[in-house]
């Protein structure tokens, strides 16, 4: 039995990342061709915020363990699309 603070809760989340230029000194042309990648994460949803959307990749099957791992923050102004699937028939695995 997956954990209930998860139930129901696979989202699919489009955002923009930010993207680093390598460090040193750049010609301005290179700059203006570097654009922010356009991500897909998919995870649990642990928290919405006004600010921010956490989740995680992997979680506890065993409702006593409040641990998870491969967690991200993604802030709300970089996410274009945010899509919550139905799982719920993987409660019964």
């Amino acid at each position: 039995m997956i954990s209930s603070e998860y139930l129901g809760k696979l989202v699919i989340i489009k955002w923009i990342d930010a993207k680093e230029i390598e460090s040193g000194w750049h010609d301005r042309s290179d700059i203006l061709q570097t654009a922010a990648p356009e991500i897909l994460s998919v995870g649990w949803l642990a928290e919405r915020t006004n600010h921010e959307i956490k989740i995680s990749a992997d979680i506890p099957t065993d409702p006593e363990d409040k641990e998870s791992g491969r967690s991200q923050v993604i802030p709300l102004g970089c996410i274009k699309e945010f899509n919550e699937i139905n799982c719920g028939y993987l409660w019964s695995l």
